[in-house]
């Protein structure tokens, strides 16, 4: 007892003790501890030798009573939680289990251990009308905590997506982030965030079955004495991404070839010099050129000629590795480049382009042949002087025969 004394009297939980005395308008409080009291608004005083009644009232639930009741006859264990009242008559959220006291085998006490969740129920209703509201919003809804834990996805987030709240609650939001930008995206919003900063970007999402999302992102920190809740919404803007991927595409395509145009070549070249002179790795660049491509236009007639421009387009993109560019350069020329070969790579690779085209016919004009003139970047070469090269080289390859494949000194034509 000496023990227990104290422990009843400081625990956290309020706790109340009454004897198992049905008569009388029992059972009757026997004791009560400081916590209890403090929930009621009671004295211990007031409350001893009172049956617990005295906090019911007008909310109080008669079904959990009844059961109540029903438990502590039968001497039986005891869970519930109703609507209780304090000393001044508010209401309070109450959750409480009672456990029978036994000597000899009879109940000589109940012993309930009480807990005011008022704050709790409050708290989770707010949570299910926040729910409520997210859910009815026609836009998709994230939000993360402090952690930037995902706390809450509504359905129209669950729809865009494909990704379920089960498959997202407790991690961070940047499981919907291109792999690519991964880092870089999850970091620069979480440092403006921290400052308590909005971030409003335009991002690739991607959906669970791996396609991509582009969105605009906003994201709001929220928070009163720090930041402990973001939440962000969704503007799904694919159609738009894509449409401007297309007209993107379409300015730098060649649209009878399908290979790059003039532009799109040009740009590639100048992005894969930088690249090559930076790493000093190689970069072989080709000119090929249709032989007697006039004479295919001026017997045949154009419609023939636009048809052998596109076949030899894809003999040369079919033979080329993954990574290689072609670009219509003008005309009847094809400008070639490739990453990472060196003059030998790059001279194999010529010849079976050139073989590619010749076993490559045309029903109408019959065999097609080009020239092709081979150059690899040197150093301190710019994109105009290697392409230079390569188109000095082709003159050679046309003056020589055609049908054949000539490489270019370096510094020299």
């Amino acid at each position: 007892m000496r023990l227990l004394e104290p422990a009843f009297r400081h625990a956290f939980n309020s706790i109340v003790i009454t004897d198992a005395d049905f008569t009388d308008g029992g059972p009757h409080i026997l004791a009560a501890n400081p916590a209890f009291c403090a929930m009621t608004g009671y004295d211990e005083d007031e409350l001893i030798g009172r049956n617990p009644r005295i906090l019911q009232g007008p909310a109080t639930d008669p079904v959990v009573i009844d059961r109540l009741r029903t438990a502590i006859h039968a001497g039986s264990y005891f869970f519930g939680s109703t609507v209780n009242y304090r000393k001044d008559g508010r209401p309070y959220n109450v959750e409480w289990n009672i456990s029978a006291v036994r000597e000899d085998g009879q109940v000589v006490a109940f012993v309930s251990v009480q807990q005011d969740i008022t704050a709790r129920i409050a708290a989770q209703r707010e949570h299910d009308v926040f729910m409520a509201l997210g859910n009815l919003l026609p836009t998709p809804l994230l939000v993360t905590d402090a952690q930037h834990r995902i706390t809450f996805a509504n359905l129209e987030f669950e729809e865009a997506t494909g990704y379920t709240m089960a498959d997202l609650a407790g991690k961070r939001p940047d499981v919907l982030y291109d792999p690519a930008q991964r880092g870089t995206l999850f970091d620069s919003a979480a440092s403006d965030l921290a400052l308590g900063r909005e971030v409003q970007r335009r991002i690739s999402l991607r959906r669970k079955d791996g396609n991509p999302l582009y969105v605009e992102q906003r994201i709001i920190p929220l928070g009163l004495d720090r930041v402990d809740t973001h939440v962000s919404t969704f503007t799904d803007v694919s159609d738009l991404v894509q449409s401007e991927q297309r007209w993107r595409s379409m300015a730098h395509t060649d649209q009878l070839t399908g290979a790059l145009n003039r532009r799109g070549g040009d740009r590639v070249l100048e992005q894969l010099v930088q690249r090559a002179a930076a790493a000093h790795t190689d970069l072989a660049a080709m000119m090929c050129d249709i032989d007697h491509f006039k004479r295919v236009n001026d017997t045949h007639g154009h419609a023939a000629g636009d048809r052998v421009l596109a076949a030899v387009a894809r003999a040369l993109r079919a033979t080329l590795r993954d990574g290689d560019v072609v670009s219509r350069h003008g005309g009847e020329e094809f400008l070639v480049l490739v990453p990472g070969a060196n003059i030998d790579v790059a001279t194999r690779l010529a010849e079976r382009l050139r073989g590619a085209v010749a076993a490559a016919p045309d029903a109408e004009v019959g065999r097609v042949t080009v020239s092709i003139g081979v150059a690899v970047l040197t150093e301190g070469e710019g994109p105009e002087a290697l392409v230079a090269r390569a188109d000095a080289a082709l003159y050679d390859a046309k003056e020589g025969g055609r049908d054949r494949v000539v490489v270019a000194a370096d510094g020299t034509a």
